[in-house]
């Protein structure tokens, strides 16, 4: 066991790499998903360089000034409005946990206003462009069958790529055409599919690597689960 769990800290005595391995240990216990805990450990380790070229204040001493004059520095070296609120968000998370446990006697995130961000509207997909963007995979391959089979199955559900990455073939419901999905907030949904989608999933599993049903369903050349920027670098391509 981490002996951190059993150490009792006082308010000052707190160093980051300490508080990083608690709030890392917490996120474990709570089963956060691999996305999210490679989002946190990316923000915190920029704020980690940052605060040991600014003085390394610890956590303690780490107040609401110094944090908008992180974010401002953030902001600053040309980082996008969405990917500094971002990291508001990370750092909201980080200072609440270690306020709720006792670690630091004051949250100073309560009172670090939210970055402002453009809402933009996403511009859906035409057909002509889902025709055109399919055309372009050449299914005789089996990483451009692939391709185009998850292109298809996302069209078809309208599930989140991580959310369609993360599925096993046994999610397959093939008698109701559906698949079973663990989305955020690990909450399970039913998603159904049609014919269409049924066929070119029938397709690319006829030709994947041969694996049981509890291995994922969309694979690289290797037989290990796709990621998110593999297939988003093949749809720029």
């Amino acid at each position: 066991m981490d002996r951190l769990g059993i150490i009792t800290l006082k308010p000052g005595e707190l160093t980051w790499e300490t508080a990083l391995r608690l709030f890392f240990l917490r996120c474990k216990t709570k089963d956060i998903s691999p996305r999210t805990m490679e989002l946190y450990q990316t923000h915190l380790k920029t704020l980690q360089e940052w605060v040991k070229a600014n003085g390394e204040p610890k956590p303690e001493e780490t107040g609401q000034t110094v944090l908008r004059s992180f974010l401002e520095a953030y902001k600053a070296r040309g980082n996008k409005p969405a990917t500094v609120d971002g990291m508001w968000r990370v750092l909201r998370t980080l200072f609440g946990f270690l306020h709720r446990e006792g670690l630091i006697m004051v949250d100073p995130m309560e009172k670090v206003e939210r970055p402002k961000k453009e809402r933009r509207f996403i511009k859906p997909v035409t057909e002509e462009q889902l025709r055109l963007l399919l055309g372009q995979m050449d299914t005789k391959d089996i990483l451009g069958l692939r391709d185009y089979a998850l292109t298809v199955f996302l069209a078809d559900t309208g599930l989140r790529l991580s959310e369609a990455l993360s599925l096993r073939i046994c999610d397959l419901d093939w008698t109701g055409n559906s698949v079973s999905v663990l989305g955020k907030g690990r909450k399970e949904r039913r998603v159904a599919f049609g014919q269409t989608a049924r066929r070119v999933l029938l397709a690319w599993i006829e030709k994947r690597r041969p694996g049981t049903k509890e291995e994922f369903l969309w694979v690289n050349r290797y037989g290990q689960q796709m990621q998110r920027l593999n297939f988003q670098q093949r749809m720029k391509a």
